[in-house]
Formats: structure tokens, sequence, C-alpha cells
């Protein structure tokens, strides 16, 4: 039988794991809709909050025109490859729980990761030594490949980030630190 420790390690409180799944799924529609809301901004007329949520997203992004999509006749926030991530991350978290359970706080094995992440090298290394040109569908398709691997590992360490927090594990038994050499209960001339 596992310990109680053991145990922790293993599981969430399953009625935290389904809002933290209700909320990082809102989180994730959010932030596509604020990838789609500056260029709904600028067609709109409102250029300054548009170009601060442009600003905004430019820390994660190269934002270069020519591999975004567009929409009205502007860019979106993220190029291509980012936009095809964060939908890989929305598709990944609707069918995640259908694949683990909710309130498990251990991710799968690192070789899914690597392996969702091994498209968008092939991708970017062969243009990058001249193979091949990427295209608008291979990087929105390998960048949701990725995103839909990644979720599966990101959405454990958010469930176990917020439950630790919401329910810090057990302290293992410990024996008292010694001072100058002094075990517990005894005085330095028994030492």
């Amino acid at each position: 039988m596992a310990s109680q420790l053991e145990q922790w390690d293993e599981r969430a409180d399953a009625r935290l794991a389904r809002w933290v799944y209700l909320g990082t799924l809102c989180a994730t529609v959010g932030w596509l809709g604020a990838i789609l809301l500056p260029a709904w901004l600028m067609d709109q007329g409102r250029s300054t909050p548009a170009h601060l949520l442009y600003e905004g997203f430019a820390v994660a992004c190269h934002q270069i025109p020519g591999r975004s999509y567009h929409l009205l006749g502007y860019p979106l926030a993220v190029c291509s490859r980012c936009t095809g991530i964060y939908v890989g991350s929305l598709l990944g978290l609707l069918v995640y729980p259908l694949v683990r359970p909710l309130a498990s706080r251990r991710p799968p094995a690192r070789r899914w990761l690597l392996l969702a992440a091994v498209p968008v090298l092939i991708d970017f290394g062969g243009e990058w030594i001249g193979l091949w040109l990427n295209t608008f569908p291979s990087r929105t398709l390998t960048g949701g490949v990725a995103g839909m691997g990644g979720i599966f590992f990101l959405f454990p360490a958010i469930v176990e980030a917020i439950d630790d927090w919401r329910y810090p594990p057990p302290l293992p038994p410990q024996t008292p630190p010694s001072v100058l050499g002094c075990t517990p209960g005894r005085g330095i001339e028994d030492a």
C-alpha cells in the first residue's frame, strides 16, 4: 500500500481539479480571443489599444506579418505557428478529460512531449538548413501538434500548483535538528 505522501503525489482534489480545468479552458479561450482582438480593434479605428495588445504579444512571438494570419485585413497578434500552438492547446484541453483523469498530478512520460515537438523541429530545421520552405499549413499544423501535446504536461502542473497552494502536502516526519551536536532531550554534559 502506498504511503500518504506517495498517494498525495498521485492525485489532486477531484472537485478542485474540475474547477481548475474550467478555469484553464476559459483562460485559453480568452487568450485566443486576445489574439484576434487587435485586428478587430484596428478595423474599428482603435489603434492605441490594438498597438498595446500587439506589443504585449511581441514578447512571445516575432509577429512577422507575412507569417501571420490576417483578420479584416490586419495580422493576428501572433504568427501562424503560435496560432497553431494556442489552438492546439485548446483542442488538447477539450480532449484531455477523455484521455486522462483531471485530478492526476503526474504528466505523461516525457517521450510524448518530445514526440509532439519533433514535427516543429523538422519543419523549422528543414527551412533553416535550406531543404524546403515551410508554409502556413505546415507551421500551423506542427504548432498545433506541439500545443496539443504540451497541454498534457502543462495542465497537470497547473493542477499540482493550485492543489498544493490550496491544500499544502503533509510534511514527512522529521527529527528535530541537533544543536551543537547534541541530540534532543540530552544536555551538553550527556554528550
